[in-house]
């Protein structure tokens, strides 16, 4: 079975909240890791991390 990409929207908003030359980096390591945590847990469990990866940051940084 093929793991679904990144979405698109995920793509848009890391480039947005990082620095430039960070962003590629930061998508490299998720595009590696998202496809592992759906094997291990599943789609949506996958989905919620994904969604952590921009949270957390934006908490962080902003909060």
């Amino acid at each position: 079975m093929k793991t679904p990409p990144i979405p698109h929207v995920v793509r848009w908003f890391l480039i947005l909240l990082s620095r430039p030359g960070v962003s590629h980096g930061l998508l490299g390591d998720i595009e590696e890791e998202y496809p592992l945590i759906i094997k291990e847990i599943g789609i949506v469990r996958a989905k919620l991390w994904l969604a952590s990866q921009i949270v957390n940051p934006v908490l962080f940084f902003y909060g």
